[in-house]
């Protein structure tokens, strides 16, 4: 199982091949992550951690993950939560994300219906999780909450409790039918 870990900067995932654009300890391959030195369908599962935010066109980014992995590779993704401090301290942040950013490239979502039809990278979210320090003590009853009404805490309670991250668990689909949304 090949396992790339893109912008691992000073900590990689064991056991995969590290991507970033500085040459650190831990980097593999030095690379711009929207254009990977990788021929299409090699990764079996793919991490980034604290990396999209930093990407300033996800569609092109995710098009260029997508190329690289097999068909039903997974890609773990971690990244700011919109209202967390760390979203907007860090200067070389482009974008703060919510529970519905990677949306658009599930065809089953109602905003990968409307508008990720014509998305040439398909993926699955396998599942999605609103992240909380666990050092404050209502973030234990915040943290289930959060995660059973996602958009309700957003829109109403994320900036009165903010979150700290998001994770996404994707599963890469490819069909050999170019144009048309798997089932």
């Amino acid at each position: 199982m090949l396992m790339l870990d893109v912008g691992c900067g000073f900590a990689k995932h064991e056991g995969c091949l590290g991507v970033d654009l500085r040459k650190l300890k831990c980097v593999d391959v030095v690379a711009d992550a929207s254009s990977l030195p990788f021929r299409n369908d090699c990764f079996d599962k793919i991490f980034l951690r604290h990396a999209v935010e930093h990407i300033s066109d996800i569609v092109s980014f995710m098009s260029e993950i997508w190329r690289v992995s097999n068909n039903g590779a997974i890609v773990h993704v971690w990244t700011p939560h919109f209202t967390s401090f760390h979203s907007y301290t860090d200067p070389t942040h482009l974008h703060h994300l919510t529970i519905e950013s990677f949306d658009y490239f599930d065809a089953r979502t109602e905003l990968g219906k409307e508008f990720g039809s014509n998305a040439k990278s398909k993926f699955r979210i396998r599942q999605r999780r609103i992240l909380f320090t666990k050092r404050i003590f209502w973030n234990y009853l915040i943290v289930k909450l959060a995660n059973k009404y996602p958009v309700v805490y957003e829109r109403i309670f994320g900036w009165i409790f903010p979150a700290d991250d998001l994770y996404f668990e994707l599963k890469v689909v490819k069909t050999k039918a170019k144009g048309n949304w798997p089932n």
